[in-house]
């Protein structure tokens, strides 16, 4: 028996398999920084769910897979998790000794989430992106069936890029009609260009981009800035754009729009709202979609992929999201490619919550040679 596990930024998801099949299976939120835990209490919560999981069949495991929604290093330890832990942490969680001393199971991987659901399309793929957009935004690449990590595990972080955010709203609800401007923050003193008054004129979004009369300004719990594209693009994103949006340039439509009475804004309630026709939700949504668009853009500019494949509660749960996405990627364009070409390239993932359980298995069956 293999038993795996899905850390995922808002769900701990386990699974086990006997020949393959799938046995038993089980869902429950993930204790988390966003849910009122500390680090530490969050390391003692995931052991105790492991262990749980187990229940009276943990004699019967041989072995155990683990993928967590953040960098893990080729000893299997957790560096930190921006829609978990929090920041980076102080000191490495040695998850894979802990479940082994915990279990005393010694035959345990851990690995990142998203490289473990890259083993569920390695067979249909040679070279491909894979994204999610969930809590927060995730992606790896593979060519030619290789996945692009190294030990330290660090790569695949495309949700702390600063965000190319859309220069534009509707013409009634933007004034200005500056271009965006790029302002470098890590430059050193000797190198920054003089400032003129068209650019301290111009309110600055730290490590990003400069927005004429934009007021989105969200911090990513990376720790490392302002308004990058898991802060944007993602569900938790979604919400804060959209409440920063309503006190802002789009007040007009939000005051006509379906939300305006809800007490709890989510992710869910405003791609209904935008499935239902509200023109304040779309315009979120739009936003929202155009920095993950414009980064697929330029992979598909420096790299040739097969497919740009899209995953996560956010983009599989919301025709409105995804059909953003599409129009957006359109709108900007890759050089050499037809819309068509665009259109097949880039396409959601299989339409189920279990890409990285099913990844993980399949690694195990990889690793172990069954």
């Amino acid at each position: 028996m293999r038993m795996v596990f899905d850390i995922g930024g808002t769900h701990f998801r386990h699974a086990k398999y006997v020949d393959g099949t799938i046995v038993a299976s089980g869902k429950e939120l993930t204790p988390s920084y966003l849910r009122g835990f500390t680090p530490p209490e969050i390391n003692s919560l995931l052991l105790e769910l492991i262990v749980k999981a187990l229940g009276s069949d943990k004699d019967k495991v041989t072995e155990i897979g683990i993928c967590y929604a953040g960098p893990v290093s080729s000893k299997g330890s957790i560096l930190g998790s921006p829609t978990i832990h929090g920041m980076r942490l102080e000191a490495p969680f040695e998850l894979k000794a802990a479940v082994q001393s915990h279990t005393g199971i010694e035959r345990v991987w851990v690995m990142n989430d998203l490289s473990a659901a890259v083993y569920r399309y390695i067979d249909l793929y040679s070279s491909f992106e894979l994204i999610t957009v969930s809590t927060g935004v995730g992606n790896k690449i593979v060519i030619n069936k290789q996945l692009q990590i190294s030990a330290d595990g660090f790569e695949g972080e495309l949700g702390h890029v600063p965000a190319y955010l859309p220069s534009s709203l509707p013409p009634a609800y933007l004034p200005s009609s500056l271009p965006p401007v790029y302002l470098p923050s890590s430059l050193p003193p000797n190198h920054l260009p003089a400032p003129t008054p068209l650019l301290t004129s111009v309110p600055v979004q730290a490590d990003g981009l400069a927005l004429p009369g934009q007021e989105v300004s969200i911090a990513c719990p990376c720790g490392h800035g302002t308004n990058h594209i898991g802060a944007i693009s993602s569900g938790s994103g979604m919400v804060e754009v959209a409440r920063q949006l309503s006190r802002g340039r789009l007040q007009v439509l939000y005051g006509t729009s379906a939300l305006r009475t809800l007490e709890n804004l989510t992710a869910e309630s405003i791609t209904l709202a935008c499935e239902q026709g509200d023109e304040f939700s779309q315009h979120v949504i739009d936003f929202c979609t155009y920095p993950l668009a414009y980064a697929i853009c330029l992979t598909l500019s420096s790299l040739y992929l097969e497919r740009v494949i899209l995953m996560g509660g956010v983009v599989l749960n919301s025709p409105c999201y995804f059909e953003s996405l599409l129009n957006n990627i359109l709108k900007i364009g890759v050089y050499n490619y037809t819309d068509e070409r665009l259109l097949r390239t880039v396409i959601k993932g299989i339409p189920d919550d279990d890409s990285g359980l099913i990844g993980m298995y399949r690694f195990l069956q990889q690793e172990t040679g069954q």
